[in-house]
This record gives structure tokens, C-alpha cells and sequence, in this order.
């Protein structure tokens, strides 16, 4: 399914009536609809690049934690040990 121009004039056409407060129960009902197609064809468009987005959070999470260890080991070594037993 894909969004038209015909879709998109019919949106802009029930927002404005929406706004005005003129918009009656069936052109409201059409509004969710439409509102409805457009949230559910965006999910669908960013799905892909949301779970890339996921895959590298969690990836970056897991080089922090690595780099956050090493940076205590490192430290622990450098004599700073009392240091990092005052911050816990």
C-alpha cells in the first residue's frame, strides 16, 4: 500500500476541517484511518534501519563496558586503586 497524492490532499483536506472544528463524526472516522495508514506505513518504511539503530546501540553499550573496565584495570595498575575504591 502506498501513500498517493490523492491520500495525502484528502489528509491535509481533514486536518484543516479537523482544525476548524468542523470536521463531522464520519470525515473524523476517515481522518483515523488515514492517520492509521500513515503510522503503519512509516513503522513499516523505518523498521530496517530501526533495528540497525538497536544492533549498534547495543554494540556501542558493550565497547563502553569493555573500554570502562579496561580504563579501571589501567587505572588499578597506575597505583590508582585507592582512587577507584573512594568512587564506589
Amino acid at each position: 500500500m502506498s501513500w498517493t497524492r490523492e491520500d495525502q490532499s484528502e489528509l491535509d483536506r481533514l486536518r484543516g476541517k479537523e482544525l476548524a472544528g468542523t470536521l463531522t463524526e464520519p470525515e473524523r472516522a476517515e481522518l483515523a484511518a488515514l492517520m492509521a495508514r500513515v503510522e503503519a506505513e512509516e513503522a513499516a518504511v523505518l523498521a530496517p534501519e530501526m533495528a540497525r539503530l538497536r544492533a549498534e546501540v547495543r554494540d556501542l553499550a558493550a565497547e563502553l563496558a569493555r573500554v570502562e573496565g579496561e580504563n579501571e584495570r589501567l587505572a588499578w595498575a597506575a597505583g590508582g586503586s585507592d582512587d577507584l575504591e573512594r568512587r564506589r
